[in-house]
This record gives C-alpha cells, sequence and structure tokens, in this order.
C-alpha cells in the first residue's frame, strides 16, 4: 500500500468511530480467548520491528508472580497459539488503573485498539498492521487527531527501510521520514538512523556468551518454523525431533517421525523396536535447516565459541529450550498429530534422550520412560 492520504480510507475511519463505542463486547470477546496471563515489570511486545532499539527501551522480565505493586507493570493476555492479545499497562495511581490494548489478528492483518485507563475508556488509537509471508509490510495509526502510516522494505528477508508518513496539521505537511537498518556480517543489527541521525548503535564491544546464545535460540526457532511451513508432512506424526551432533551442534536437523514407521518397527521389531523409533537416522523425514549465510555465520560463530569457552553442555540445553518453545506453537502448523505426539531433540548416539525429553514433556515421561533407549 503506498503512502499516500488515500491510506486513511472513509472505512478506517468509520471503524474508528464504531470501535469507540465497542469497548465492552471487545474486552469480552478478546478476554474470552485468554488462554493464560503473565506479568512484566514493563514493556516487552511489540508488532514493529527493532522498536526497543529504535526508542532505546530495555525489554522487561516476565515476572515469576503477580507483584503486590501493580504500578506501572504490564499484564499480558496470551492465546492458545502463544501469542499475545490483551495488555493491561497499570498506572501508578493508588487506584488499580490501567490501559488495555487489544488484540484482533487475522491470517494477514493484525488490528490493535488502544483504550485509556479511566472510566469513560477512551479510544486512544487504532493501528492496523498488514502482512505478507509472514512479513510487516505497512501499518496505519489512527487517532482522533491525524494518522501516521510506515512502509517496510526487505531485502533477502531483513528489514532495511521504513517509510513514515504522518498526517497534516492546519497548514504544517510533515515531511516524509526515512529509517535505514543496516547488519554486521552476521546479520545481527548494528545501526538505525534517519539521515546523518542514529536511533541505535550495536554496542562496539565482544558479545557475551550468553547473548550470542539468545541470538541463535531466536534464529533457530525462526528458522524451524520456516523449515517446518515449507516441508510441513501430510503423513501422521508420533514426533518432531531435533537431532545435533556432537560438535558442531548448531543447528540440529529436523527430523519428523511417521506414525506408519512407528507401527511397522513396533511389528518388526517387538520391544527392540525402540532403538529405531527414537533414532531419527532411520526416519524418512530427516531435514538439514535451509537458511541464508548469515544464520550459517551467526551458528559457525557460535559452535566455535561453544569449543573454544567449553560450553557444549549450555549449547545443548539452548536446543533443548527451543524445541520447549517450539512445543507451545504447535497449533500454527495444523499438523496430523498421534494422541502420544511429542517433540524430542537429543544427539546422534541418543545419550541425551532421556534427560531432554523430561525437560520438554515431563507431563509425559512416566508414560515413555521404559519406551525410551
Amino acid at each position: 500500500m503506498p503512502l499516500e492520504k488515500s491510506t486513511m480510507t472513509d472505512h478506517l475511519q468509520n471503524q474508528f468511530s464504531e470501535i469507540k463505542k465497542a469497548y465492552h463486547s471487545i474486552k469480552k470477546e478478546t478476554e474470552n480467548k485468554v488462554d493464560f496471563w503473565f506479568w512484566a515489570a514493563d514493556i516487552l511486545h511489540s508488532l514493529e520491528p527493532f522498536y526497543f532499539e529504535e526508542h532505546r527501551y530495555k525489554k522487561a522480565k516476565k515476572l515469576k508472580e503477580e507483584p503486590a505493586d501493580k504500578s506501572n507493570k504490564f499484564h499480558y493476555g496470551v492465546n492458545h497459539l502463544n501469542e499475545v492479545i490483551l495488555i493491561r499497562e497499570y498506572t501508578g495511581l493508588k487506584r488499580e488503573l490501567y490501559y488495555e490494548t487489544f488484540y484482533h489478528r487475522e491470517s494477514n492483518k493484525i488490528e490493535t485498539y488502544y483504550f485509556d485507563y479511566w472510566e469513560d475508556k477512551k479510544l486512544h488509537n487504532l493501528t492496523v498492521y498488514h502482512y505478507e509471508d509472514t512479513q510487516l509490510r505497512h501499518h496505519v495509526q489512527l487517532t482522533a487527531d491525524g494518522w501516521h502510516a510506515c512502509d517496510y522494505h526487505y531485502d533477502q528477508g531483513k528489514l532495511t527501510k521504513k517509510l513514515m508518513k504522518t498526517s497534516p496539521e492546519a497548514d504544517y505537511v510533515p515531511e516524509d521520514r526515512t529509517f535505514e537498518y543496516n547488519y554486521d556480517q552476521f546479520g545481527i543489527l548494528s545501526t538505525i538512523n534517519e539521515g546523518t541521525h542514529f536511533y541505535y548503535r550495536k554496542a562496539d564491544q565482544k558479545i557475551t556468551f550468553p547473548q550470542l546464545t539468545e541470538l541463535v535460540m531466536e534464529k533457530l526457532f525462526e528458522l524451524i518454523k520456516k523449515n517446518l511451513f515449507l516441508h510441513k508432512p501430510q503423513e501422521e506424526l508420533f514426533c518432531i525431533y531435533l537431532n545435533y551432533g556432537n560438535e558442531a551442534l548448531f543447528p540440529p536437523s529436523l527430523a519428523m517421525g511417521t506414525e506408519e514407521e512407528r507401527k511397522k518397527w513396533l511389528t518388526e521389531h517387538g520391544k527392540r523396536a525402540k532403538w529405531l523409533i527414537w533414532n531419527p537416522a532411520d526416519y524418512r523425514i530427516d531435514h538439514e535447516l535451509e537458511m541464508d549465510q548469515e544464520s550459517r555465520n551467526l551458528f559457525e560463530l557460535y559452535n566455535q565459541e561453544t569449543e573454544m569457552q567449553n560450553k557444549s553442555s549450555l549449547a545443548k540445553k539452548a536446543i533443548a529450550g527451543v524445541a520447549l518453545r517450539l512445543k507451545g506453537c504447535l497449533p500454527e502448523f495444523n499438523l496430523r498429530q498421534t494422541p502420544d505426539f511429542v517433540i524430542v531433540a537429543s544427539d546422534y548416539e541418543m545419550a541425551d534422550l532421556k534427560k531432554n525429553f523430561k525437560l520438554i514433556n515431563p507431563e509425559r515421561f512416566e508414560e515413555f520412560k521404559n519406551e525410551l533407549p
């Protein structure tokens, strides 16, 4: 969508008027879809790419329990797909008052409605985000007094430019703005600038191993999701298996065990079938993850640091952590799964299988422990 005045259609303005009057029904409908809640010390979620870097905010941490003092805390409501659909932003007032943001999610569009904390629940803004192939392409935010719109441009899957246009105010017409995004050799964001002004510069220092681990976990999770959509099988599956070596741990391969294979091995080998059932080398579906060169560079750096710092146990734990996160978003893929479907992660020799199985699938460990090699 080009950034023209036509972006602000009569339909969107009419929608703003309708949303203003629909607070109670939106609140009820959204809260009914919340699967679980969690607390955070501050903001930790935004649909805008690099929001925290651009505004120089530190992404908040989740809180383990409900805080006694809710002042300036954030309460997040999450649906069954592990997507944020409601945010309560508490004020610092003595009464427990909060701003509310409701999310309406569709396949290629997300709308958010941001309401005031006071009893009249004034609508501050309506924002519409449009996606293509899971990438944000443009968003429009409408308030009672004006609007702004952004177009997002990508090169090889990375955001390189954001074009912003803002509504005129009386005789003043704001200039269009262009934000540029640059990356280092590992594909990590290095700068955000608007002309000669820099909103963000990556610190010129050696990245710590925990920071690098966080980066590779996020990259691995992103690649697994992309590859699962790309190679989604039609067969019924009893497991997804992240399979790694004993030296270059990252990235693991993405293997999937079919129920047809499991039944065949059980028929042919009986109790000894477990050595085939849990060995992804025997699976028909076993993919090396498809990725770009920047991802390869990042994984190579991580494998190098893992070996030099003798951190293989932490790297293996990171892969299991990605498997656990993947488990939380399985409904997105609409896979055909057996009733006892599990996600597992282990090395080629299956030495880590039981330990990781218990970590990823604690609710099924007693059921499976005698069936694991």
